[in-house]
C-alpha cells in the first residue's frame, strides 16, 4: 500500500511539474504596494523549467539556452549552451512550489496560479510579493536558402572587438578587421565544408520572420548588424543594440565570433609588411638572439599589428633598436587545427621596419615609447 502511494504521488509530482516545463519570462511584478511592467528588457528574467529542476535568469534571451522545440546532440549543447547558472531542484505539491535557496534546506514556498497555458502567477504570500510570467514558445522556423549573410559589430564604451563580414552560399568569405582584433585590414577566405555546414544549419534554425527589425538593451554595448539574403535580395535585417534575442541568434553571433578568429590566409589589402601570411608576434626584445624579452599578449599584438599595415616600402637604411619574434599561424583544412611555424624577425628602430630584405615605413607615428614601456615591464 505504502509502495502504491508513493507510486501516486510521485506521478502527481510530476504531472504538475511537467506541465510548467519550457521557457517562462517575466512580465509583472507586485510588491504589496505597487506594480511594475517589466516588458522584455535587457534586463528581463526569466525560468526554465526541465523536469524538477528549475534554473534563473537574469535575462533568458542572453543565456545561451537550447529552444524546447529542437533536439541537439551532446556536443552541440557543450558548445552552444555553456551559461547554465542558478539551478535549483522543486517540488510541487497542493498548488504550491517548493524551492530550496542560498545552498541550504530552507524551503521557499510560492502558490502557483495558472490562469491559462501561457501565463503563470508566483505568489509569496509571508513577503508579499507576486510574479506574473509569459510562456516563451520558439515556433518551428522554416529552412532558409540563403545566398549570402552579412554581419558587423560596432565599437562600444570598452574594446569590443570591431569587423565587418561577409559569406555567400558557397562559403567565400570577405573579412575586415577594424579595430581590437588581430586580423586587422582586408581578407578572402573560403570556409571549409564543416564550418559552411554549421552556418547552413544555424541559419535555418532562426526563425527569421519572428524576429524583430531592432532590439534595443544595455546601450554601451556593441550594435550588432545581422542581413540575410535570398536570391540577392535583402529577406531579413536585425540591428541589435545588446538586446534580448533569441538564444539561436545568439549561437549565430558565437559562429561568427569564432570566424573572427581565423587565421585567414588570403589578403586584399595591398602595402602591407605581411603579403600573404597572417603572422603574430610572439615577444619583443632588444637583442637579437631574445636573451631577454618580454612576451606580447594579444591586445599588444593588435595595436602594433594595426601599426605595421599601415605602410609603404622605403628606400632607406636604419639601426635596429628593437627585434620582434613573429610566426605564422597555419590552418589545416584536414585536422581543423591551427599551427605555428617560425616566421623570423622584424627588426625596428621604432618608425622603420624590416622583414626579409625589405623595408618599411609607419606611417602612423613612432612606436618608440610604445616598443619601451613593453620592455621595460616588469
Amino acid at each position: 500500500m505504502k509502495l502504491i502511494l508513493l507510486i501516486l504521488l510521485s506521478y502527481t509530482i510530476y504531472t504538475q511539474t511537467i506541465d510548467l516545463n519550457g521557457y517562462w519570462e517575466l512580465v509583472d511584478y507586485n510588491d504589496g504596494f505597487a506594480k511594475y511592467s517589466l516588458g522584455t528588457g535587457a534586463y528581463s528574467q526569466g525560468l526554465f523549467f526541465t523536469d524538477s529542476t528549475i534554473q534563473f535568469f537574469e535575462n533568458i534571451f542572453f543565456s545561451n539556452l537550447l529552444s524546447d522545440k529542437y533536439v541537439r546532440t551532446k556536443e552541440y549543447k557543450k558548445k552552444y549552451s555553456g551559461n547554465y547558472y542558478n539551478r535549483r531542484k522543486f517540488t510541487i505539491s497542493n498548488n504550491k512550489l517548493y524551492i530550496p535557496l542560498y545552498g541550504n534546506n530552507l524551503m521557499t514556498e510560492l502558490m502557483i496560479k495558472k490562469n491559462s497555458e501561457d501565463t503563470l502567477i508566483l505568489r509569496n504570500e509571508i513577503l508579499d510579493y507576486e510574479q506574473i510570467y509569459k510562456r516563451r514558445v520558439y515556433s518551428e522556423s522554416e529552412p532558409v536558402s540563403f545566398s549570402k549573410i552579412t554581419f558587423s559589430t560596432s565599437y562600444c564604451l570598452g574594446e569590443c572587438p570591431v569587423y565587418n563580414l561577409a559569406v555567400d552560399s558557397t562559403g567565400y568569405l570577405v573579412f575586415e578587421g577594424i579595430d581590437h582584433i588581430l586580423f586587422l585590414g582586408k581578407y578572402e577566405y573560403q570556409l571549409p565544408d564543416t564550418l559552411l555546414n554549421e552556418l547552413k544549419g544555424l541559419i535555418n534554425i532562426v526563425n527569421w520572420k519572428a524576429l524583430e527589425n531592432e532590439y534595443f538593451g544595455i546601450m554601451h554595448g556593441p550594435a550588432l548588424k545581422t542581413k540575410i539574403y535570398c536570391q540577392d535580395t535583402l529577406y531579413k535585417e536585425v540591428d541589435d543594440h545588446t538586446g534580448p534575442v533569441t538564444c539561436e541568434l545568439k549561437w549565430l553571433y558565437n559562429f561568427f565570433e569564432g570566424i573572427s578568429e581565423l587565421p585567414f590566409k588570403q589578403k586584399t589589402l595591398e602595402n602591407n609588411i605581411f603579403r600573404d601570411k597572417t603572422l603574430k608576434i610572439r615577444k619583443i626584445s632588444k637583442s637579437k638572439n631574445h636573451t631577454e624579452y618580454q612576451l606580447l599578449d594579444n591586445k599588444k599584438n593588435e595595436y602594433i599589428l594595426s601599426k605595421l599595415l599601415n605602410t609603404e616600402v622605403a628606400s632607406v637604411s636604419f639601426v635596429p633598436r628593437y627585434f620582434l619574434d613573429v610566426y605564422e599561424l597555419i590552418w589545416d583544412d584536414k585536422e581543423q587545427k591551427l599551427f605555428e611555424k617560425e616566421a623570423g624577425t622584424i627588426e625596428s628602430d621604432g618608425l622603420y621596419f624590416k622583414l626579409g630584405s625589405k623595408v618599411y615605413k609607419c606611417n602612423s607615428e613612432e612606436l618608440v615609447e610604445y616598443f619601451e614601456a613593453i620592455i621595460n615591464e616588469n
